[in-house]
């Protein structure tokens, strides 16, 4: 396989990068509007101990939500005429998306965030147990996991710098955390 041209692959790189630029903002203006228009009013409906966030508060996990989703809609496109080699399992593809599924959040203990992860050792446990899951936990962990194989597979193969695939990867923690926020609210009960 020959080496891609140094200045063919600045090029794209920078134009990628433009179309982040661009791509995220206005995701992140779009979540930030369905969070103030349709989910803040499910959570201040809710009596629980659950607190809705301010529209001034949900700014920043809106902008990490963007960023993350842009990014990745971004690199779909980019990639869309090779898709089948994007999605071609490879171990690197694999042990990525299995590390952002055990460790990406998927809900709170108290303020603690809780991995993924964790909640399979509990569904595995259910298996140990002799009982069988119910779907709603099948769906949930393994509808995460092919999420995350996707976006492992796009910034894998759609980003050739080492330092950004892994600046892409460190970003996914707090999008999923502020996914997590924003859908379900913070916790503001007794420790």
């Amino acid at each position: 396989m020959a080496l891609e041209d140094p200045k063919r692959e600045d090029a794209r790189r920078r134009r990628i990068l433009r179309r982040v630029f661009w791509t995220a903002p206005a995701v992140s203006v779009v979540i930030w509007l369905a969070y103030g228009l349709l989910r803040r009013p499910v959570l201040l409906e809710t009596p629980t101990r659950i607190r809705a966030l301010t529209p001034v508060e949900a700014i920043v996990p809106s902008g990490l939500l963007g960023l993350a989703l842009g990014a990745l809609g971004v690199l779909l496109v980019t990639n869309r005429h090779r898709i089948g080699r994007v999605l071609r399992p490879s171990r690197g593809k694999i042990v990525a998306a299995a590390l952002l599924t055990a460790f990406t959040p998927e809900s709170f203990l108290r303020i603690l965030p809780i991995p993924l992860g964790l909640s399979t050792i509990a569904v595995l446990m259910v298996f140990v147990g002799g009982r069988l899951p119910g779907p709603g936990a099948v769906v949930g962990l393994v509808g995460p996991a092919l999420i995350h194989y996707l976006a492992s597979c796009l910034i894998i193969s759609g980003i050739a710098a080492h330092g950004w695939r892994v600046a892409m990867f460190m970003l996914m923690w707090p999008a999923s955390l502020s996914a997590v926020i924003l859908m379900r609210g913070m916790y503001v009960g007794p420790m």
